[in-house]
């Protein structure tokens, strides 16, 4: 458990020791959507009805952003035990978001747009779940090797706020036991 977090630490360093030109920010968001998560080994079991969803994303280029990834199911009684940690690299079709900025930081050779940036991502990471066995003593826990794709549409909003709205499906692809989770939702985002 500890390794998961240390390589979930490892990867913000890295993401933000990353080069930040004029126009390409980084990005922390926070998000909650309508889904369920659902695993499978001895016995299957779902959980929901929301998951929640967090990124630091990295904007390196005006079309591609890498980052880490976040994805916890969520249950009505504010529980949680599926989990997706990983990285990812989010590819806008048009322009990915930029914060404001004053006309004189901006360096002559650079043209800034804010619009509604579409966008498809595919993410990789490491997957697990925590679920008490049941009255039986069969377990439905999953871990292993998920792998993750969204997509959806983000605004900037006023200054260096934005909002998102995205379809998130994540698959155990490799490991023990079966883990999905499939959420539509929204989350806010604060590019600096």
């Amino acid at each position: 458990m500890l390794d998961k977090y240390i390589c979930f630490i490892a990867a913000i360093i890295a993401i933000l020791l990353l080069p930040i030109d004029a126009g390409h920010a980084l990005s922390v968001s926070a998000g909650l959507g309508v889904g369920q998560t659902a695993t499978t080994n001895q016995y299957s079991t779902t959980e929901g009805p929301f998951v929640q969803a967090y990124s630091v994303e990295q904007l390196v280029h005006s079309r591609l952003s890498l980052g880490v990834e976040h994805i916890r199911s969520l249950k009505s009684s504010l529980n949680s035990s599926a989990s997706v940690t990983g990285v990812l690299g989010r590819y806008y079709f048009n322009a990915g978001p930029v914060a404001n900025m004053p006309a004189e930081t901006v360096p002559t050779d650079t043209i800034i747009t804010r619009d509604i940036g579409y966008y498809m991502s595919a993410g990789l990471g490491v997957a697990q779940s925590s679920i008490l066995p049941n009255a039986t003593g069969q377990s439905s826990n999953a871990a292993g090797l998920a792998l993750t794709i969204r997509g959806g549409a983000e605004f900037p909003m006023d200054g260096h706020w934005g909002v998102r709205a995205e379809g998130i499906f994540s698959t155990l692809v490799f490991g023990s036991g079966s883990l999905s989770i499939e959420s539509v939702g929204a989350s806010l985002y604060w590019l600096f």
